[in-house]
């Protein structure tokens, strides 16, 4: 089994609910020191079902769009939607981080500013020196590329694709729901990569005013 998210995308209301026979994961909440920021960042990691910290699991790193942070995705029931998956056996236990791609102030007011924007400029930079070293150190994931993957949401899934094609070789399974239009599309490509990943998934919702079809016609 693997990490693919797209099953999880339908009927998303019956998903919310915890579902007979579910038994929860959990989630905690993590500060990591970044040198990239130069501060202390928060993020969320939710451990499966009966974690077991001698295993080690795939893992999801999972953005959020500009203007929110780590609790955006945790306040859409993603504890209730991955326990319900795994119990049914659609996806194997797995480690998700959620990270909070913000300003060392915090996130500015000004959604669209400079600020906001920065700190998903920095964030290659960040994943790669801060979070994703303390999580392979202080967590029960495996460093294989074929058990890694990312995915995100808005200008969260600009990053996550952007992570997922500059990062060569690092990702087996890329997700961007919604990406914003804003992607420099020319490094979307394989070229020169030893293992391509096995899923990348791009879709956008039927009422998406901003992207509409977009992601899916140029990518």
């Amino acid at each position: 089994r693997d990490l693919r998210m797209s099953r999880g995308l339908g009927d998303v209301y019956k998903r919310q609910k915890k579902q007979e026979g579910t038994v929860f994961g959990t989630i905690e909440s993590i500060t990591y020191p970044s040198k990239v920021v130069g501060a202390e960042r928060e993020a969320y990691v939710y451990l499966p079902p009966q974690y077991d910290s001698s295993k080690k699991y795939p893992v999801l790193y999972m953005i959020h769009g500009i203007g929110c942070e780590r609790g955006q995705w945790v306040g859409m029931s993603l504890k209730n939607i991955l326990s319900n998956m795994i119990c049914r056996g659609e996806v194997a236990p797995f480690v998700a981080v959620i990270p909070s791609v913000v300003p060392k102030d915090g996130v500015s007011s000004n959604t669209l500013g400079p600020e906001n924007i920065g700190a998903f400029t920095m964030f290659e930079q960040e994943f790669l020196q801060d979070l994703e070293p303390y999580i392979l150190e202080n967590f029960a994931v495996s460093s294989d590329r074929k058990d890694t993957g990312v995915c995100g949401l808005s200008m969260g899934g600009m990053e996550a694709l952007h992570l997922g094609f500059a990062i060569k070789d690092h990702f087996n399974y890329i997700g961007s729901f919604s990406a914003a239009p804003t992607l420099d599309q020319s490094i979307l490509n394989t070229n020169g990569w030893k293992n391509v990943p096995e899923t990348v998934l791009l879709c956008s919702g039927t009422a998406d005013t901003t992207i509409g079809d977009l992601s899916l016609i140029h990518i």
